[in-house]
């Protein structure tokens, strides 16, 4: 393989987190298929294919996180 080809692409993608330094590379995938959501999980990405899932994943993990950080300082 080339150093530079596109394998695949990915609809939205956070490669350093949605917090940048606190939390892991995430991606949402969308109507892609099982190569696509199996490269970004072994390129190390948290992955969604489905908005819901995602949203939740905001909520209850990287804005609950912030909020508790708010609180302790």
């Amino acid at each position: 393989m080339k150093i530079g080809t596109i394998l695949d692409q990915i609809d939205l993608a956070w490669p350093h987190g949605l917090q940048e330094g606190y939390s892991q590379p995430v991606a949402l995938l969308l109507d892609e298929g099982k190569e696509t959501l199996e490269a970004a999980s072994k390129a190390g990405y948290r992955c969604f294919t489905d908005s819901d899932e995602f949203r939740a994943y905001v909520t209850n993990e990287i804005l609950a996180s912030a909020t508790e950080e708010v609180a302790v300082r």
